[in-house]
């Protein structure tokens, strides 16, 4: 065994090879030499107290003198293994499915410990699929097979073929360097259009942000189960009939308490810049059955705060979050705001210009001073959501102007003049 390199046989699932390779590769090495010299050395290929080893000891003297009588004995204990052959319709379905892909073209893979081209690759293995499939002698599958190929490769080679072998050849012979050249520019493309899908994708995801609605609502009510779904209950405090009246002596101009009150020495607000014209606001329509449960599930989901510091400063963080959520939107029974502290419940008969009980705005009949009034979007979703749970609709018409301000003076986002026509006070 002076310099073999065949591993001991064990005669189990410990070997590295098959028992039927082991014997081949033993009478490789024992070239020309008589029986002799084999029935003597076979011994020392066997791991000693192997199956294999074990084996061999309880063979008869006679079977173990004679070669051929060992040689027989071994394959009656290690069978060849049976392998299933594949049908020739098992080997027609994998030569149609059997595709060079683009994004696989002017590479490499390794054969047998050597590097080769894809596209030879690929015509290597078709050339064995068509001989098991019996029609490497003919263009059967030819014309499909050709035009699967890339366009790359198809431009360089014929258009009929009178066998696989010529088609095949054709395919091996493209110049290399136009392949891997084509390729490049076709990673370059697809880099290319990938970078475009994803710069859509982000102006696209700006758009909707900027909207402040989704792209498709499944149904009118649907944005108020996704937006509310972690909003809370709260039961919101008594609220005066009337707003409050400043004590003798106090500047009128001053608010150390926040709330919405204007500050003759804070900076101006700067009225919005108008964009385009908007439709005017319809008369919202009573709600009946699922939407209506779903708007007085939404309406209790949010919390009217308190009118203390603390209410305050939680509303106006309500308000930046709603803004947030839907941007410059038009109002309407699926966006539903928060309500600002210590003004009347909603649908309650208050006055939507002020929040407060005891009168309406119908006529201009609400005298509330500017700083106690409601912003603009809280007196729309006061009206819209007394409207739609009215048993019937009336028609009374108000023109205002929108100021996307919440009630403490910080701006929500972009600035719009908004004329808009408001159907009916709603509480009268």
């Amino acid at each position: 065994m002076a310099g073999s390199t065949l591993e001991p046989f064990n005669g189990d699932d410990s070997d590295v090879i098959t028992p039927q390779d082991f014997m081949r590769r033993f009478l490789r090495e024992m070239g020309d030499k008589k029986d002799e010299v084999k029935v003597k050395q076979f011994k020392n290929y066997l791991l000693s107290g192997g199956e294999a080893d074990v084996w061999y000891r309880d063979l008869n003297a006679g079977v173990r003198a004679d070669w051929d009588q060992t040689e027989a004995a071994f394959e009656l204990k290690w069978p060849p293994t049976i392998v299933v052959k594949k049908a020739q319709t098992e080997y027609e379905t994998e030569l149609a499915d059997t595709v060079l892909l683009e994004k696989d073209l002017g590479k490499k893979e390794t054969v047998l410990g050597r590097e080769v081209w894809t596209h030879v690759v690929w015509a290597d293995k078709m050339q064995k699929l068509a001989a098991g499939a019996k029609v490497a002698g003919g263009t059967m599958y030819i014309t499909h097979a050709r035009r699967g190929l890339p366009d790359i490769i198809k431009d360089k080679i014929p258009s009929t073929f009178k066998d696989w072998a010529e088609f095949l050849t054709a395919v091996r012979e493209v110049d290399i360097e136009h392949i891997r050249d084509g390729a490049e520019k076709l990673r370059k493309e697809a880099d290319r259009q990938k970078a475009v899908e994803t710069r859509i994708a982000q102006l696209a995801a700006v758009v909707e942000r900027r909207d402040g609605r989704a792209a498709v609502q499944a149904s009118p009510t649907s944005g108020i189960r996704a937006q509310l779904t972690n909003a809370r209950i709260s039961a919101p405090a008594q609220a005066p009939a009337r707003w409050p009246t400043p004590a003798a002596g106090a500047n009128p101009f001053q608010n150390a308490s926040g709330g919405g009150q204007g500050n003759l020495f804070a900076a101006a607000r700067a009225p919005y810049t108008a964009q385009a014209p908007r439709a005017p606001l319809q008369q919202q329509q009573p709600l009946e059955g699922e939407p209506r449960r779903i708007l007085l599930a939404a309406i209790g989901r949010i919390t009217q705060h308190p009118d203390t510091d603390a209410g305050r400063l939680a509303h106006a963080n309500q308000q930046q979050e709603w803004f947030r959520a839907h941007g410059n939107v038009d109002m309407s029974v699926n966006t539903p705001y928060p309500l600002r502290p210590g003004r009347a419940p909603l649908n309650s008969g208050e006055c939507f210009r002020c929040g407060f009980t005891g009168h309406t705005n119908f006529r201009r009949g609400c005298d509330a001073p500017s700083e106690q009034c409601l912003s603009m979007r809280e007196q729309q979703w006061r009206r819209i959501a007394t409207q739609a749970l009215k048993e019937g609709p009336t028609a009374v018409r108000a023109v205002f102007t929108s100021w996307d301000v919440d009630d403490f003076g910080r701006p929500f986002g972009d600035d719009e003049a908004r004329f808009e026509d408001i159907d009916d006070q709603g509480n009268a």
